[in-house]
């Protein structure tokens, strides 16, 4: 799964490296994952794996990744993600980028 939250951008799976309880969460930003790792108050080692497409993983218990998910669900209070993303601090560059996701996904995600 991709998700985009206004901590950063993660692709959360689980691979072989998990336990069943597990989920691997995966970021290109090291900071991302601390935030992540922050809000769902789990201590654990973030693997730096340099040529990786995700070059920082942690592993996480399938519930805290849950809870987090839920709960960033429920705590959304904006009108606008790009404005929110910008207001919590990202890069004019990275809010770009998501205008770039926007409109791609505009224009083709479509029913068929």
């Amino acid at each position: 799964m991709w998700i985009f939250t206004t901590d950063g951008f993660f692709s959360i799976v689980h691979n072989k490296h998990c336990a069943d309880d597990e989920l691997s969460v995966r970021a290109r930003s090291k900071n991302d994952l601390l935030r992540f790792l922050g809000k769902i108050g789990h201590e654990a080692e973030i693997i730096d794996i340099p040529d990786a497409e995700y070059p920082y993983c942690v592993q996480a218990p399938r519930l805290a990744v849950g809870l987090y998910l839920s709960k960033y669900a429920m705590d959304i209070s904006y009108g606008n993600f790009q404005e929110a993303c910008l207001r919590s601090g990202f890069s004019i560059t990275r809010v770009g980028a998501l205008f770039d996701i926007w409109t791609e996904c505009h224009q083709v995600w479509r029913d068929d």
